[in-house]
């Protein structure tokens, strides 16, 4: 064997391969040196064929028991696929051939069967790559890896000597001559010694003479020296031809001449690979597996080197490159373009089909009688890939092998089988699942959990059918017979006076017979039918609504189905359930492991989905129980002795530290217990039900381990709870175990009701316990008082029976009568002996029993005056004596009790043990309304306002002032309410000692709005002096407009400070005002204001006598106040100035005001006065001053005044009245002279 060394190697390694055939293994890191074997020798297959041939008989039946996984030879019988690749070799047209399958299809099996056939000589690269990524995807691998393991097989699969030319250097394989050759250059170098030491004589020539036979030596030693420097040269040309200068180092400079880091292997050898094709006769190469990278690119490069491979002169066959290939290598058209030739290759077996190979398999192992038929053929559906279904045969005939010479014929084989399924298609899986990890060991450890689920399902189908049984107990008819002469009885009601019967289908029905008629319920379920009577003749009967007047919660047909539940048939069926149920709960851990796994499919999703591909196989494996918690006994190998392998497991488990299942089969407790140490029992370990029953039957021998483990428990109480449970359901010594817990831990039951586990734990400890143990106070006793209390329901539905008599001592309050209906007995005495809390369930199931359905409805809005007139005596003593729990949890919390009478809230607020704020939250909570305050305690005053309980009347207002409690944020706020103030303000009140603190509080309420204070302040009595010292100026202008402050020097002085203020105060008390001016000096700029507001005219000409002229004609605004008034008054204008005149003229509104104004005081002015007042007049008014002009102005009273005025006094020339009816006024060419 030769080595070459790795530095001249492309990455990879090569496999050993024959003499014209080449095959290429996965990649493998550049550092490691492959070695490569020398074709071998016709005498080594000599050897091989007598060795194989020479096989023993037991050889060839172990032979036949195993089958290879390598392609065959024999693939194509018809020869189909030959004859195609035979046409596709032959063909000058066809350089590139594509043989297309899927994965598994047996491409390499059919090239086989060709090459069997074929003549030529071809080279086979093989790229098979097995290095999945972690998400099941191949590896991306760099295409010159690739490329360069491409190379490698081309290249290193000949000898060097046939290559001598390559640059890729190899260890050469001696030759048989090698001896020999070695002689020949021993002689060479010797003659080459012998002619350098005789050199001169050579130049002289005395070295050839004589010539004759005795010169032999010189002769021989100068052709043998000649012929061997010659050769030298020779082959250090040759040589030469080959060496590549990679670098030249010269210390620290260094020349590089080759770029190999991004270029092509392929294309930078191409050199190389024509060399090769020169040097050899391959005319057929053979590529498989180079789809698995993905990697389309390297097949351009390879059609391209096909390419130049067949155009080179030097090489003389024709070369064909033949793929092998999947479908979807290339996702278009191209392949056609690609390939000169396509094969495509139908799979020799998919999942439709690989039941026959599954079958063929068994039988080859004579399989057929062992395995399950069914699963061989359910489970093929899922195998499609033939090396795989032979590996798992191969591996069955190893394991099975194995195994049952260890387990003496114990197994399932169909379950072995299903194991080696798992472990060939998830192999890593399966490696994980030996350290009990990984996806499957995932699932299967998730059985206690499984188990759980369902548990908590079958308890939740207990508890519906439990509440069922209740609430049919709770329907008032005790049987169907009552029920239906209740809704005959509402039907009936509706029937009018004269009508008798009713009338379906042509059929009467008369009153009487309604109850037990066939078609009642047919009746009550129409909306319209027909009645009948004698006199009445027949009429429409509408019955829509009819059911719902009997109850308006559940239909007929439903109470129809709780009454039937009642009976002592449905009684008994239905515990006959619920003892099944408990029975099923019992026998859950006995299951089989897929029956949990199936009741769990939803649970174990997201498991089931982490998969992948293989979830759908799984699955099934797992839900038909072909693969389960007994898979370890399928892959590894056990060595029985006296103790079980169930035993060795358990004891296995507690010596590495885990903790097994509390129901965990121990086949030999005695020999286990031996084995175990002392140690043992003060750990978990001990929590196992076989072991406890095997204790606990001889408690004198092992009566320091049942100490050591009940202290265990006690300490480790928590831990220990799946023990408990298992043992109470399974255990044989129930009674022994508790008395003896309990016995030695005083606190077991305080801690038996804080587990998850209290039920069992209760009914248990109050079966087992003496009677005596709860009669003393301790803590155990408040702890199953508290806990029987709340979950009494719990604690019977255990089906643990016990005395009754214990809950009396104990002195239990049960929370719900009706969760414990079901159990009529215990649900008697809790009532007979008033062991329950006052709720209105509770309540309500008393009643129910004794009053009728209507009253029963009033307990939804009038509880406690329903049961102050119907309930039972001794109902209403028990109120009595827990009014307060009863105001707290019944009254109050109930949303539509807002309708007790006023004696019921009377007779509440008579408690005085009971807490006013519980009082006030329900009497707040009541429609109901006082007239008067006379009954009700003080303390409720501000809520009854607060609340507009109380009617509003104003001497329930001065009732409420008069109190202690007063509130005036309260009552302020019942005065702002909308339906309190209409009424109030509609009534008013007398002015006396009583009323002034109302009316006092209304004038200083600052948190009334102040639409809501003019409102109240205009039905007060009386007036006050002043304003009130913190009023802001809004609100004392509202006290002054709405005249509730008098006139006097006081309130003058506090309301001068605002102008909108005096004003207001004046206008409110102008009568006053106006009567003693005198005393009050009111500046002009109010009387403007006053002027502004809503007075008479009489009022305002009073003011306006009292401005000054020069007042009015600086003040426009207020001359066009005064104007309109004085146009009105009878006074005479002829007194005022002409400043004071114009003013008014000018500023008065509108037009036809102004000219009654200037009509009235002309007299007083002159004409340039006029005409100065008439130009400040708006137009056309204002041109009447110009000359030689026409204005036309409106033909009214006022102007016609005007205009013959303005003639008389020679102002203008004429006026006359158009023909359109306007008043034409003619002025004056030009001033008249002497004007």
């Amino acid at each position: 064997m030769r080595k070459l060394k790795a530095s001249t190697l492309p990455k990879g390694v090569i496999a050993p391969f024959g003499n014209k055939v080449l095959m290429l293994c996965s990649p493998l890191p550049q550092q490691v040196e492959p070695e490569i074997e020398s074709v071998p020798s016709s005498r080594t297959f000599t050897k091989l064929i007598s060795h194989f041939f020479g096989r023993s008989k037991e050889q060839v039946d172990v032979t036949s028991r195993y089958v290879d996984l390598a392609p065959t030879s024999n693939a194509d019988p018809k020869g189909i696929y030959s004859t195609a690749l035979a046409f596709a070799t032959t063909n000058d047209n066809v350089y590139n051939i594509a043989l297309t399958g899927p994965y598994g299809s047996g491409k390499s099996s059919i090239i086989n069967t060709f090459l069997k056939r074929y003549k030529g000589n071809y080279l086979r690269i093989s790229l098979a790559s097995f290095l999945p990524d972690s998400e099941g995807k191949q590896l991306a691998i760099d295409p010159q890896e690739i490329e360069r393991s491409i190379l490698q097989q081309m290249l290193y699969g000949q000898d060097a000597d046939k290559l001598p030319l390559s640059r890729f250097k190899r260890i050469q394989r001696p030759s048989k001559y090698v001896p020999l050759m070695s002689l020949l250059v021993l002689l060479g170098c010797f003659s080459a010694w012998h002619l350098f030491q005789s050199r001169s004589d050579i130049v002289s020539g005395e070295f050839f003479t004589p010539f004759e036979l005795g010169n032999w030596l010189n002769y021989a030693t100068f052709g043998i020296g000649f012929a061997f420097l010659w050769r030298l040269l020779h082959q250090l040309y040759v040589k030469s031809l080959g060496i590549s200068v990679k670098s030249i180092s010269l210390r620290d400079v260094e020349m590089s001449t080759d770029a190999l880091d991004k270029e092509s292997i392929l294309n930078r050898h191409l050199d190389e690979i024509i060399y090769f094709f020169q040097s050899t006769s391959y005319e057929l190469v053979i590529i498989e597996d180079l789809d698995r990278f993905d990697r389309p690119e390297i097949f351009v490069t390879l059609r391209e080197i096909n390419g130049l491979i067949n155009a080179n002169n030097g090489v003389n066959q024709r070369v064909r490159f033949l793929y092998a290939l999947r479908d979807d290598m290339f996702a278009n058209k191209d392949r056609t373009k690609f390939f000169e030739f396509i094969v495509p290759v139908i799979p020799i077996i998919n999942s439709s089909n690989s039941i026959d190979k599954v079958l063929e398999e068994g039988q080859r192992l004579q399989l057929e009688k062992r395995l399950n038929p069914r699963f061989l053929r359910e489970v093929s559906r899922y195998l499609d890939d033939l090396r795989l279904i032979k590996n798992i045969f191969n591996e069955y005939a190893t394991y099975i092998d194995n195994l049952e010479q260890d387990e003496q014929g114990d197994l399932d084989p169909s379950k072995l089988l299903a194991i080696l399924i798992y472990k060939n298609i998830m192999p890593d899986d399966f490696e994980l699942l030996h350290q009990q990890k990984g996806k499957i060991a995932t699932i299967l450890q998730r059985y206690d959990e499984c188990v759980a689920v369902v548990e908590a399902d079958k308890q939740a189908a207990i508890q519906k059918i439990n509440e069922g049984a209740a609430e049919a107990e709770a329907q008032h008819p005790r049987n169907l017979k009552e029920l239906r002469r209740i809704y005959a009885m509402a039907i009936a009601d509706r029937l009018n006076d004269q009508c008798s019967g009713v009338r379906i289908r042509n059929v009467s029905v008369h009153v009487s017979q309604l109850t037990d008629h066939k078609l009642f319920e047919e009746i009550l379920s129409s909306e319209n039918i027909q009645q009948y009577g004698p006199q009445a003749g027949v009429r429409s009967l509408n019955l829509s609504g009819v059911q719902s007047d009997v109850d308006t919660k559940l239909s007929y047909a439903e109470r129809k189905e709780l009454i039937e539940r009642r009976s002592s048939e449905s009684k008994a069926e239905a515990a006959k359930k619920v003892q099944d149920l408990r029975d099923q709960i019992v026998s859950l851990r006995r299951l089989r492991f897929s029956d949990v796994l199936q009741a769990n499919a939803a649970t174990l999703d997201g498991d089931l989905a982490e998969l992948g591909e293989n979830r759908n196989l799984m699955e099934y494996l797992l839900f038909e129980g072909f693969l389960d918690d007994t898979y370890y006994q399928y892959i590894s190998l056990f060595h029985s002795g006296r103790l079980s392998p169930a035993d060795n497991n358990f004891l296995k488990k507690i010596r590495g530290f885990k903790n097994p299942d509390p129901d965990f089969q121990i086949d030999n407790p005695a020999e286990v217990i031996v084995e175990m140490r002392d140690e043992d029992f003060q750990r978990s370990y001990v929590l196992n039900r076989h072991l406890m029953d095997h204790m606990l039957e001889n408690p004198a021998k092992h009566k320091a381990r049942i100490d050591h483990a009940m202290k265990y428990i006690a300490d480790n109480f928590a831990n220990a709870q799946d023990f408990l449970e298992s043992y109470y359901t399974s255990g044989k010594r129930v009674h022994e175990f508790v008395e003896t817990l309990s016995g030695g831990w005083a606190g077991f039951a305080e801690a038996a009701v804080e587990t998850r586990n209290a039920p069992n734990h209760v009914a248990v400890i109050m079966k087992s316990l003496p009677v005596s143990s709860f009669t003393a106070k301790s803590g155990q006793n408040s702890a199953l008082r508290d806990y029987l209390s709340d979950h009494l329901v719990d604690v019977l539905n255990t089906g643990i029976d016990f005395e009754l008599g214990r809950l009396k001592t104990l002195g239990i309050v049960v929370l719900s009568l009706a969760e414990i209906a079901e159990h009529a007995s215990a649900s008697k005495y809790v009532v007979e002996n008033s062991l329950y809390r006052v709720t209105y369930d509770n309540i309500h199931r008393v009643m129910q029993a004794n009053v009728q359905v209507q009253a029963l409805k009033a307990l939804q809005t009038q509880n406690f005056s329903t049961i102050l007139s119907y309930a039972p005596e001794y109902l209403r003593q028990h109120i009595r004596g827990n009014f307060q729990t009863y105001l707290d949890d019944v009254l109050l919390p109930l949303e539509d009790n807002t309708e007790e009478n006023l004696d019921a809230i009377r007779a509440a607020l008579n408690y005085s043990d009971v807490t006013d704020e519980s009082l006030t939250a329900f009497i707040t909570k009541q429609d109901a309304v006082f007239e008067n305050l006379d009954d009700v305690p003080e303390r409720f005053f501000s809520s009854l306002f607060e609340h507009n309980l109380v009617k509003p009347k104003w001497s329930n207002v001065i009732h409420y002032m008069g109190v202690e409690e007063f509130n005036g944020e309260v009552l302020t706020a019942f005065l702002r309410d909308n339906d309190n103030s209409k009424p109030l303000l509609a009534e008013k009140y007398l002015h006396n000692d009583e009323t002034i603190a109302v009316s006092r509080f209304i004038l200083k309420n600052e948190d009334l709005s102040d639409a809501e204070l003019k409102e109240y302040l205009a039905i007060l009595p009386t007036s006050f002096k002043d304003f009130p010292d913190d009023a802001n100026l809004g609100r004392r202008q509202i006290l002054a407009a709405s005249g509730v402050i008098a006139l006097n020097t006081n309130s003058f002085s506090t309301a001068a400070e605002d102008d909108k203020i005096i004003a207001a105060l004046l206008v409110r008390r102008i009568t006053d005002y106006l009567k003693d001016k005198v005393n009050f000096a009111v500046e002009e700029r109010i009387l403007k204001l006053l002027l502004s507001a809503n007075l008479t005219d009489a009022q305002k000409l009073s003011i306006i006598l009292d401005l000054s002229s020069s007042s009015v004609a600086a003040d426009a605004e207020l001359a066009a106040l005064a104007g309109p008034i004085l146009d009105r008054s009878d006074v005479v204008l002829t007194d005022f100035d002409f400043s004071y005149l114009s003013a008014i003229v000018r500023n008065t509104r509108p037009i036809d005001r102004q000219i009654s104004l200037l009509n009235r005081c002309h007299e007083k002015m002159s004409e340039d006065q006029v005409r100065q007042v008439l130009s400040e007049l708006p137009s056309p008014y204002s041109t009447i001053a110009e000359y030689w002009v026409y204005p036309r102005i409106k033909n009214t009273e006022q102007n016609r005044i005007l205009a013959d005025w303005l003639q008389n006094r020679g102002i203008i020339s004429s006026w006359s009245i158009t023909f359109l009816g306007e008043i034409r006024v003619n002025t004056f060419r030009r001033p008249r002279e002497g004007a």
